[in-house]
Protein backbone atom coordinates (compact mmCIF):
# COMPACT_ATOMS: atom_id res chain seq x y z
CA UNK A 1 0.00 0.00 0.00
CA UNK A 2 0.82 3.79 -0.12
CA UNK A 3 2.24 5.29 3.26
CA UNK A 4 2.45 8.67 4.36
CA UNK A 5 3.73 9.31 7.88
CA UNK A 6 2.52 12.76 8.98
CA UNK A 7 1.17 14.46 12.33
CA UNK A 8 -2.34 15.59 13.27
CA UNK A 9 -3.29 19.05 12.32
CA UNK A 10 -2.37 22.11 14.13
CA UNK A 11 -4.72 24.58 15.75
CA UNK A 12 -3.44 27.69 13.54
CA UNK A 13 -4.65 30.43 15.62
CA UNK A 14 -3.03 33.16 13.56
CA UNK A 15 -5.25 31.96 10.44
CA UNK A 16 -8.34 34.68 10.22
CA UNK A 17 -12.20 33.86 9.53
CA UNK A 18 -12.67 32.27 6.42
CA UNK A 19 -8.90 31.66 6.33
CA UNK A 20 -7.85 34.58 4.34
CA UNK A 21 -4.73 36.11 5.28
CA UNK A 22 -2.47 38.92 4.14
CA UNK A 23 -3.59 41.86 1.58
CA UNK A 24 -5.57 41.00 -1.13
CA UNK A 25 -2.88 40.65 -4.05
CA UNK A 26 -3.29 42.43 -7.90
CA UNK A 27 -5.98 41.07 -9.75
CA UNK A 28 -4.88 38.12 -12.22
CA UNK A 29 -5.57 39.18 -15.91
CA UNK A 30 -7.90 36.48 -16.13
CA UNK A 31 -9.17 36.97 -19.89
CA UNK A 32 -5.11 35.18 -20.91
CA UNK A 33 -5.49 32.69 -17.94
CA UNK A 34 -4.84 28.91 -18.89
CA UNK A 35 -6.73 26.54 -17.39
CA UNK A 36 -4.63 23.04 -15.59
CA UNK A 37 -7.21 20.62 -15.74
CA UNK A 38 -5.31 17.37 -15.01
CA UNK A 39 -2.85 15.81 -12.76
CA UNK A 40 0.27 16.64 -13.11
CA UNK A 41 -0.52 19.08 -16.44
CA UNK A 42 -0.87 16.49 -19.26
CA UNK A 43 -2.16 13.04 -19.30
CA UNK A 44 1.36 11.51 -19.09
CA UNK A 45 1.12 13.00 -15.35
CA UNK A 46 5.20 14.14 -16.78
CA UNK A 47 4.39 17.24 -13.90
CA UNK A 48 6.35 19.66 -16.58
CA UNK A 49 4.12 22.98 -17.30
CA UNK A 50 5.25 24.12 -20.54
CA UNK A 51 2.71 26.89 -20.74
CA UNK A 52 3.93 29.13 -17.78
CA UNK A 53 6.05 32.47 -18.96
CA UNK A 54 5.31 34.35 -15.56
CA UNK A 55 6.90 33.13 -12.67
CA UNK A 56 10.43 31.90 -13.74
CA UNK A 57 14.44 31.21 -12.23
CA UNK A 58 14.24 35.10 -12.19
CA UNK A 59 12.13 36.26 -10.03
CA UNK A 60 11.14 32.79 -8.21
CA UNK A 61 13.64 34.11 -5.00
CA UNK A 62 10.60 36.89 -4.57
CA UNK A 63 7.82 34.62 -4.35
CA UNK A 64 5.60 35.63 -0.98
CA UNK A 65 2.51 34.45 0.56
CA UNK A 66 -0.36 36.34 -1.05
CA UNK A 67 -3.38 34.43 0.51
CA UNK A 68 -4.43 31.33 2.30
CA UNK A 69 -7.42 29.45 2.84
CA UNK A 70 -8.53 27.31 5.63
CA UNK A 71 -10.29 23.91 3.66
CA UNK A 72 -10.78 22.75 7.35
CA UNK A 73 -8.59 19.19 6.90
CA UNK A 74 -5.41 17.88 4.96
CA UNK A 75 -4.76 17.47 1.65
CA UNK A 76 -3.38 15.41 -0.70
CA UNK A 77 -5.06 16.20 -4.06
CA UNK A 78 -2.70 18.38 -6.29
CA UNK A 79 -4.81 22.05 -6.55
CA UNK A 80 -6.54 22.17 -10.46
CA UNK A 81 -6.80 25.88 -11.86
CA UNK A 82 -9.96 26.62 -14.07
CA UNK A 83 -9.62 29.77 -16.16
CA UNK A 84 -12.37 32.26 -16.83
CA UNK A 85 -15.59 30.45 -15.30
CA UNK A 86 -18.12 32.23 -16.19
CA UNK A 87 -19.87 33.41 -12.62
CA UNK A 88 -22.92 35.17 -12.82
CA UNK A 89 -21.29 36.75 -16.13
CA UNK A 90 -18.34 37.58 -15.24
CA UNK A 91 -15.22 35.51 -15.51
CA UNK A 92 -13.36 34.13 -12.30
CA UNK A 93 -10.12 32.23 -12.35
CA UNK A 94 -10.95 29.25 -9.53
CA UNK A 95 -8.85 27.25 -7.97
CA UNK A 96 -10.00 23.71 -6.88
CA UNK A 97 -8.51 20.96 -4.16
CA UNK A 98 -10.13 18.33 -2.02
CA UNK A 99 -10.03 17.81 1.78
CA UNK A 100 -9.93 14.69 3.99
CA UNK A 101 -12.84 16.72 5.65
CA UNK A 102 -14.59 15.42 2.57
CA UNK A 103 -15.49 18.62 1.05
CA UNK A 104 -14.28 19.99 -2.40
CA UNK A 105 -13.50 23.84 -2.55
CA UNK A 106 -13.37 26.58 -5.65
CA UNK A 107 -11.35 29.33 -4.62
CA UNK A 108 -10.89 32.55 -6.92
CA UNK A 109 -7.39 32.60 -7.50
CA UNK A 110 -7.13 36.10 -7.44
CA UNK A 111 -7.78 36.59 -3.79
CA UNK A 112 -8.57 33.27 -2.14
CA UNK A 113 -12.11 33.67 -1.69
CA UNK A 114 -14.60 31.28 -1.64
CA UNK A 115 -17.11 30.68 -4.35
CA UNK A 116 -18.38 27.41 -2.96
CA UNK A 117 -18.33 24.72 -1.53
CA UNK A 118 -19.66 20.96 -1.24
CA UNK A 119 -19.92 17.67 0.90
CA UNK A 120 -19.07 14.85 -0.71
CA UNK A 121 -18.66 12.47 2.25
CA UNK A 122 -15.80 11.42 4.61
CA UNK A 123 -14.95 7.97 6.24
CA UNK A 124 -13.72 7.83 9.55
CA UNK A 125 -11.15 4.97 9.83
CA UNK A 126 -8.46 2.68 11.96
CA UNK A 127 -5.83 3.41 9.49
CA UNK A 128 -3.68 6.18 10.94
CA UNK A 129 -2.07 7.81 7.25
CA UNK A 130 -4.67 10.37 7.13
CA UNK A 131 -5.05 12.54 10.39
CA UNK A 132 -7.49 11.44 12.92
CA UNK A 133 -8.33 8.29 10.45
CA UNK A 134 -10.74 10.31 8.21
CA UNK A 135 -10.82 10.12 4.75
CA UNK A 136 -12.33 12.53 2.67
CA UNK A 137 -11.47 13.78 -0.97
CA UNK A 138 -8.31 12.39 -1.83
CA UNK A 139 -8.92 12.64 -5.78
CA UNK A 140 -7.32 15.13 -7.71
CA UNK A 141 -10.57 16.80 -9.91
CA UNK A 142 -10.41 16.70 -13.74
CA UNK A 143 -12.15 19.70 -15.00
CA UNK A 144 -14.16 20.82 -18.57
CA UNK A 145 -14.55 24.42 -18.29
CA UNK A 146 -16.16 24.90 -21.75
CA UNK A 147 -18.22 22.04 -20.38
CA UNK A 148 -19.05 23.71 -16.77
CA UNK A 149 -18.16 20.34 -15.51
CA UNK A 150 -15.52 19.11 -12.92
CA UNK A 151 -14.86 15.74 -12.01
CA UNK A 152 -14.09 14.17 -8.56
CA UNK A 153 -14.07 11.14 -6.04
CA UNK A 154 -16.05 11.23 -2.85
CA UNK A 155 -15.37 9.99 0.41
CA UNK A 156 -19.11 8.54 -0.10
CA UNK A 157 -17.57 6.35 -2.63
CA UNK A 158 -19.44 7.81 -5.46
CA UNK A 159 -17.81 9.78 -8.80
CA UNK A 160 -19.09 12.92 -9.07
CA UNK A 161 -19.72 15.45 -12.09
CA UNK A 162 -20.53 18.90 -10.81
CA UNK A 163 -20.92 22.07 -12.29
CA UNK A 164 -18.07 23.77 -12.29
CA UNK A 165 -19.68 27.69 -11.93
CA UNK A 166 -22.00 26.61 -8.89
CA UNK A 167 -21.07 23.09 -7.32
CA UNK A 168 -24.35 21.61 -8.47
CA UNK A 169 -24.51 17.97 -8.77
CA UNK A 170 -24.98 17.15 -13.08
CA UNK A 171 -28.47 15.53 -13.59
CA UNK A 172 -27.58 11.83 -13.87
CA UNK A 173 -24.54 11.72 -11.22
CA UNK A 174 -23.21 10.77 -9.22
CA UNK A 175 -22.19 7.33 -10.19
CA UNK A 176 -21.27 4.60 -7.45
CA UNK A 177 -17.07 3.70 -7.45
CA UNK A 178 -17.40 1.20 -5.02
CA UNK A 179 -20.55 -0.41 -2.73
CA UNK A 180 -18.23 -0.90 0.04
CA UNK A 181 -16.61 3.08 0.56
CA UNK A 182 -15.65 1.66 4.26
CA UNK A 183 -13.07 -0.34 2.55
CA UNK A 184 -11.97 0.50 -1.05
CA UNK A 185 -11.03 4.21 -1.43
CA UNK A 186 -9.76 6.35 -4.07
CA UNK A 187 -6.48 8.13 -3.62
CA UNK A 188 -5.86 8.80 -7.27
CA UNK A 189 -6.29 11.88 -9.64
CA UNK A 190 -9.43 11.56 -11.51
CA UNK A 191 -8.53 10.85 -15.76
CA UNK A 192 -10.49 12.41 -18.70
CA UNK A 193 -9.52 11.08 -21.41
CA UNK A 194 -11.62 10.91 -25.25
CA UNK A 195 -14.54 11.31 -23.47
CA UNK A 196 -14.24 8.65 -20.80
CA UNK A 197 -13.01 8.76 -17.14
CA UNK A 198 -10.90 6.57 -15.48
CA UNK A 199 -10.91 5.61 -11.36
CA UNK A 200 -8.88 3.82 -9.66
CA UNK A 201 -9.32 2.17 -5.71
CA UNK A 202 -7.17 1.21 -2.79
CA UNK A 203 -8.28 0.74 0.68
CA UNK A 204 -6.92 1.64 3.93
CA UNK A 205 -3.81 0.67 5.01
CA UNK A 206 -4.74 -2.71 3.25
CA UNK A 207 -8.10 -3.37 5.70
CA UNK A 208 -9.69 -6.19 3.49
CA UNK A 209 -12.41 -6.81 2.17
CA UNK A 210 -10.93 -4.82 -1.26
CA UNK A 211 -10.21 -5.64 -4.56
CA UNK A 212 -7.91 -2.95 -6.40
CA UNK A 213 -9.04 -2.02 -9.88
CA UNK A 214 -9.95 0.76 -12.96
CA UNK A 215 -13.22 1.83 -13.93
CA UNK A 216 -14.07 3.24 -16.80
CA UNK A 217 -16.70 6.00 -17.19
CA UNK A 218 -18.37 7.05 -20.25
CA UNK A 219 -19.44 11.07 -19.63
CA UNK A 220 -22.06 11.16 -22.25
CA UNK A 221 -24.42 8.28 -21.21
CA UNK A 222 -23.13 8.75 -17.62
CA UNK A 223 -22.30 4.56 -16.86
CA UNK A 224 -19.95 2.40 -15.91
CA UNK A 225 -19.30 1.00 -19.00
CA UNK A 226 -15.36 -1.32 -18.55
CA UNK A 227 -14.01 -2.48 -15.01
CA UNK A 228 -10.20 -3.89 -14.65
CA UNK A 229 -9.39 -6.18 -11.73
CA UNK A 230 -5.98 -6.18 -10.69
CA UNK A 231 -5.87 -9.88 -9.16
CA UNK A 232 -8.96 -10.70 -11.39
CA UNK A 233 -12.32 -10.14 -10.92
CA UNK A 234 -13.30 -12.58 -7.40
CA UNK A 235 -9.47 -12.51 -6.97
CA UNK A 236 -7.88 -12.54 -3.63
CA UNK A 237 -7.85 -9.25 -1.88
CA UNK A 238 -5.67 -6.56 -2.51
CA UNK A 239 -3.94 -4.73 -5.74
CA UNK A 240 -4.60 -1.50 -4.42
CA UNK A 241 -3.82 1.75 -7.26
CA UNK A 242 -2.22 3.51 -4.84
CA UNK A 243 -0.35 6.34 -6.81
CA UNK A 244 -1.62 10.39 -6.70
CA UNK A 245 -1.59 10.63 -10.54
CA UNK A 246 -3.90 7.63 -11.09
CA UNK A 247 -3.27 6.10 -14.39
CA UNK A 248 -1.45 7.82 -17.44
CA UNK A 249 -2.37 7.94 -20.82
CA UNK A 250 -0.60 7.95 -24.11
CA UNK A 251 -1.55 9.22 -27.50
CA UNK A 252 -3.40 6.88 -28.62
CA UNK A 253 -5.40 6.49 -25.19
CA UNK A 254 -3.66 3.34 -23.87
CA UNK A 255 -3.73 3.09 -20.02
CA UNK A 256 -0.82 2.49 -17.36
CA UNK A 257 -0.50 1.68 -14.10
CA UNK A 258 1.43 0.06 -11.25
CA UNK A 259 -0.14 -1.89 -8.38
CA UNK A 260 0.33 -2.27 -4.76
CA UNK A 261 0.16 -5.94 -3.51
CA UNK A 262 -2.24 -8.58 -3.27
CA UNK A 263 -3.04 -9.84 0.19
CA UNK A 264 -2.55 -13.42 -0.31
CA UNK A 265 1.03 -15.63 -0.57
CA UNK A 266 2.27 -15.17 -2.97
CA UNK A 267 1.85 -10.99 -3.00
CA UNK A 268 2.31 -10.53 -6.80
CA UNK A 269 -0.74 -13.17 -7.97
CA UNK A 270 -2.49 -12.10 -11.05
CA UNK A 271 -1.22 -8.39 -12.24
CA UNK A 272 -0.60 -7.28 -8.37
CA UNK A 273 3.11 -5.78 -8.27
CA UNK A 274 3.33 -4.67 -11.71
CA UNK A 275 3.63 -2.36 -14.15
CA UNK A 276 0.95 -2.62 -16.85
CA UNK A 277 -0.56 -1.11 -20.31
CA UNK A 278 -3.94 -1.78 -20.77
CA UNK A 279 -6.14 -0.38 -23.93
CA UNK A 280 -8.60 2.57 -23.61
CA UNK A 281 -11.22 0.02 -22.88
CA UNK A 282 -9.13 -1.87 -20.13
CA UNK A 283 -7.72 -5.03 -21.75
CA UNK A 284 -4.37 -5.69 -20.80
CA UNK A 285 -2.16 -4.91 -23.46
CA UNK A 286 1.58 -5.90 -21.66
CA UNK A 287 2.91 -6.25 -18.10
CA UNK A 288 5.80 -6.44 -16.33
CA UNK A 289 6.47 -7.65 -12.36
CA UNK A 290 10.43 -6.56 -11.93
CA UNK A 291 12.07 -8.83 -9.70
CA UNK A 292 12.80 -6.76 -6.36
CA UNK A 293 14.01 -7.45 -2.93
CA UNK A 294 12.85 -6.02 -0.11
CA UNK A 295 10.63 -5.68 2.90
CA UNK A 296 7.42 -3.93 0.43
CA UNK A 297 8.24 -4.48 -3.25
CA UNK A 298 4.90 -3.01 -4.22
CA UNK A 299 4.02 0.22 -6.20
CA UNK A 300 3.20 3.21 -4.19
CA UNK A 301 3.25 6.22 -6.90
CA UNK A 302 2.16 6.47 -10.26
CA UNK A 303 3.52 6.06 -13.54
CA UNK A 304 5.18 8.75 -15.67
CA UNK A 305 5.37 9.00 -19.13
CA UNK A 306 7.86 11.26 -21.20
CA UNK A 307 10.20 11.24 -24.38
CA UNK A 308 12.95 12.77 -25.15
CA UNK A 309 13.43 14.15 -28.58
CA UNK A 310 15.24 10.97 -30.84
CA UNK A 311 13.98 8.48 -28.01
CA UNK A 312 11.00 6.19 -27.85
CA UNK A 313 7.83 6.90 -25.50
CA UNK A 314 9.37 5.91 -21.67
CA UNK A 315 7.80 5.38 -18.55
CA UNK A 316 9.36 6.02 -15.56
CA UNK A 317 7.91 4.67 -12.19
CA UNK A 318 9.17 4.43 -8.12
CA UNK A 319 8.73 1.00 -6.39
CA UNK A 320 8.63 1.37 -2.54
CA UNK A 321 11.84 -0.83 -2.46
CA UNK A 322 13.64 2.06 -3.29
CA UNK A 323 14.29 1.26 -7.49
CA UNK A 324 13.73 3.90 -10.14
CA UNK A 325 12.46 1.93 -13.17
CA UNK A 326 12.53 2.85 -16.60
CA UNK A 327 10.74 1.47 -19.76
CA UNK A 328 10.68 1.43 -23.23
CA UNK A 329 6.32 2.77 -23.29
CA UNK A 330 5.80 0.16 -26.34
CA UNK A 331 7.58 -2.70 -25.15
CA UNK A 332 6.50 -3.10 -21.13
CA UNK A 333 6.56 -6.97 -21.12
CA UNK A 334 10.11 -7.05 -22.21
CA UNK A 335 11.14 -5.86 -18.39
CA UNK A 336 12.71 -2.79 -17.42
CA UNK A 337 15.34 -1.13 -19.40
CA UNK A 338 16.79 0.49 -16.28
CA UNK A 339 16.56 0.36 -12.77
CA UNK A 340 18.31 2.35 -10.35
CA UNK A 341 18.51 1.63 -6.12
CA UNK A 342 17.32 5.32 -5.18
CA UNK A 343 15.88 5.09 -1.78
CA UNK A 344 17.28 2.37 1.04
CA UNK A 345 16.05 -1.04 0.17
CA UNK A 346 14.10 -1.19 3.51
CA UNK A 347 12.73 2.19 3.15
CA UNK A 348 8.87 1.74 1.35
CA UNK A 349 8.61 5.46 1.09
CA UNK A 350 9.97 5.93 -2.22
CA UNK A 351 6.48 6.21 -3.97
CA UNK A 352 6.36 9.63 -5.73
CA UNK A 353 6.00 10.43 -9.17
CA UNK A 354 8.92 11.53 -11.12
CA UNK A 355 9.25 15.09 -13.34
CA UNK A 356 10.11 15.59 -16.64
CA UNK A 357 11.62 18.70 -17.79
CA UNK A 358 12.20 18.17 -22.13
CA UNK A 359 14.01 21.17 -22.03
CA UNK A 360 16.77 20.38 -19.58
CA UNK A 361 16.29 16.66 -20.41
CA UNK A 362 16.22 16.07 -16.80
CA UNK A 363 14.01 13.69 -14.67
CA UNK A 364 13.71 15.12 -11.75
CA UNK A 365 13.26 12.65 -8.57
CA UNK A 366 12.25 13.56 -4.34
CA UNK A 367 14.25 10.25 -2.11
CA UNK A 368 12.99 9.98 1.38
CA UNK A 369 16.59 7.99 2.37
CA UNK A 370 19.98 7.35 1.18
CA UNK A 371 21.15 4.47 -0.10
CA UNK A 372 24.69 5.60 0.24
CA UNK A 373 25.21 7.10 -3.63
CA UNK A 374 21.93 8.95 -3.63
CA UNK A 375 20.54 11.38 -0.71
CA UNK A 376 17.54 12.16 0.53
CA UNK A 377 15.99 15.41 -1.17
CA UNK A 378 15.58 16.84 -4.69
CA UNK A 379 17.77 14.42 -7.34
CA UNK A 380 18.14 16.01 -11.41
CA UNK A 381 19.11 12.86 -13.33
CA UNK A 382 19.66 13.46 -16.79
CA UNK A 383 18.36 11.23 -20.15
CA UNK A 384 21.21 10.78 -22.22
CA UNK A 385 20.57 10.62 -26.02
CA UNK A 386 20.96 6.77 -25.88
CA UNK A 387 17.66 7.19 -23.97
CA UNK A 388 18.78 6.25 -20.97
CA UNK A 389 19.48 7.62 -17.71
CA UNK A 390 22.90 8.65 -16.36
CA UNK A 391 23.49 7.30 -13.20
CA UNK A 392 25.58 10.11 -11.97
CA UNK A 393 23.39 12.92 -10.66
CA UNK A 394 23.59 15.96 -12.69
CA UNK A 395 22.97 17.63 -9.26
CA UNK A 396 21.14 16.74 -6.20
CA UNK A 397 19.84 18.84 -2.77
CA UNK A 398 19.38 17.63 0.30
CA UNK A 399 16.14 18.83 1.66
CA UNK A 400 13.67 17.24 3.94
CA UNK A 401 12.70 16.33 7.93
CA UNK A 402 15.83 14.38 7.94
CA UNK A 403 14.33 10.83 8.78
CA UNK A 404 12.20 8.40 6.42
CA UNK A 405 9.49 9.82 5.02
CA UNK A 406 7.49 10.62 2.02
CA UNK A 407 7.58 13.60 -0.19
CA UNK A 408 5.63 15.21 -1.97
CA UNK A 409 6.05 14.87 -6.29
CA UNK A 410 8.25 17.86 -7.69
CA UNK A 411 6.58 20.21 -10.39
CA UNK A 412 8.11 22.01 -12.83
CA UNK A 413 7.57 25.03 -15.07
CA UNK A 414 10.13 28.01 -16.51
CA UNK A 415 13.37 26.53 -15.39
CA UNK A 416 12.41 25.97 -11.65
CA UNK A 417 11.55 22.44 -9.89
CA UNK A 418 9.58 22.67 -6.75
CA UNK A 419 8.54 19.97 -4.64
CA UNK A 420 7.00 19.48 -0.57
CA UNK A 421 9.26 17.68 1.64
CA UNK A 422 6.75 16.36 3.32
CA UNK A 423 6.91 16.67 6.99
CA UNK A 424 9.48 18.82 6.40
CA UNK A 425 6.63 21.23 6.74
CA UNK A 426 8.60 23.18 3.97
CA UNK A 427 7.85 23.99 0.04
CA UNK A 428 11.21 24.66 -1.85
CA UNK A 429 12.21 25.89 -5.25
CA UNK A 430 15.32 24.89 -7.21
CA UNK A 431 17.19 26.28 -10.15
CA UNK A 432 16.28 23.59 -12.53
CA UNK A 433 19.38 23.08 -14.95
CA UNK A 434 22.01 23.74 -12.09
CA UNK A 435 19.87 23.18 -8.27
CA UNK A 436 20.36 26.59 -6.86
CA UNK A 437 17.85 26.82 -4.41
CA UNK A 438 15.74 29.70 -4.97
CA UNK A 439 13.22 29.70 -2.55
CA UNK A 440 11.55 28.08 0.67
CA UNK A 441 8.46 28.48 2.14
CA UNK A 442 10.37 28.51 5.88
CA UNK A 443 7.55 28.83 8.82
CA UNK A 444 4.59 29.83 6.78
CA UNK A 445 3.18 26.43 6.43
CA UNK A 446 2.89 24.73 9.44
CA UNK A 447 2.45 21.07 8.52
CA UNK A 448 2.99 18.01 6.22
CA UNK A 449 3.52 19.06 2.04
CA UNK A 450 2.04 15.70 0.45
CA UNK A 451 0.52 16.85 -2.68
CA UNK A 452 2.17 17.89 -5.74
CA UNK A 453 2.52 21.48 -6.20
CA UNK A 454 0.94 23.61 -9.16
CA UNK A 455 2.65 26.49 -11.05
CA UNK A 456 -0.30 28.32 -13.31
CA UNK A 457 -0.40 31.49 -14.23
CA UNK A 458 2.44 33.47 -12.36
CA UNK A 459 1.51 31.75 -8.76
CA UNK A 460 2.26 28.84 -7.22
CA UNK A 461 -0.82 27.03 -5.47
CA UNK A 462 -0.07 24.42 -2.94
CA UNK A 463 -2.07 22.14 0.01
CA UNK A 464 -0.83 21.30 2.75
CA UNK A 465 -1.26 18.67 5.94
CA UNK A 466 -1.80 22.00 8.12
CA UNK A 467 -5.69 22.30 6.86
CA UNK A 468 -4.99 25.02 4.05
CA UNK A 469 -4.54 26.05 0.39
CA UNK A 470 -1.72 28.56 -0.58
CA UNK A 471 -1.33 30.82 -2.94
CA UNK A 472 2.31 32.51 -3.62
CA UNK A 473 3.26 34.53 -6.37
CA UNK A 474 6.49 37.05 -6.76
Amino acid sequence: MRAMVGRSIPLVVAMLALGVVQAVPPALATGSSITVGTYGYRLTRSGYNPKETTLGAANASDLHQLWSYDIGGATISEPMYAANVDIGGNPVDLVLTGSENGFLYAVDATNGHLEWSRDLGSQTTGCSDMPGGVYGVSSTVALDVPGDRVYVAGGDGNLYALQLSTGATVAGWPLPVTSDPTHEYVYSGITRSRGELYVETASYCDATPYQGKIEEFDIASHSLVDTWYVTGKGGPDGGGIWGQAGVAVDEDGNVYTATGNAMTSPENVGKAEAVVRLSPSLHVQASNKPNLTGGDVDFGGSPMLFQRTGCPLELAVENKSGVLLLYKAGSIGAGAIQRLQVGNINDWQFNAIPAYDPVTHMLYVVDSSSSGRYSEGLIAFRVRTTCALDPTPVWQRAGGPGYWVSMGPPTVANGVVYYGDGSGDTLRAYDASTGAKLWGSHSLITDGIWAAPLVANGRLFAGSWDGHLYAFGP
